[in-house]
């Protein structure tokens, strides 16, 4: 899992803590489809979508105060980060 610093750590735990609560919802009502976090720590601003095997990442667009290049490595980070927690193939990622 590629790490770029402790607020990769907050992120991953976030997701992790997510995924566990809203895998047991889905499957006790039935859905194949939620989101699974929703931009929850700031310096992570994305969406994330779980449509069966696949997952949909969105960014949100970062203030023009954050630098270009350390939102692009945030966004690289959630993209290494994201197939390992929902257990899907990086293919299965967008």
């Amino acid at each position: 899992m590629a790490r770029s610093g402790d607020g990769c750590v907050a992120f991953a735990n976030r997701l992790r803590k997510n995924v566990r609560i809203w895998r047991v919802w889905a499957r006790r009502s039935g859905v194949t489809c939620y989101r699974v976090y929703d931009a929850d720590l700031p310096d992570y601003a994305v969406a994330i979508d779980r449509y069966e095997r696949f997952v949909v990442v969105q960014e949100y667009e970062a203030p023009s105060e954050i630098d270009p290049r350390k939102a692009a490595r945030r966004l690289q980070d959630v993209a290494g980060i994201v197939p390992e927690l929902l257990e899907v193939k990086p293919a299965d990622l967008s």
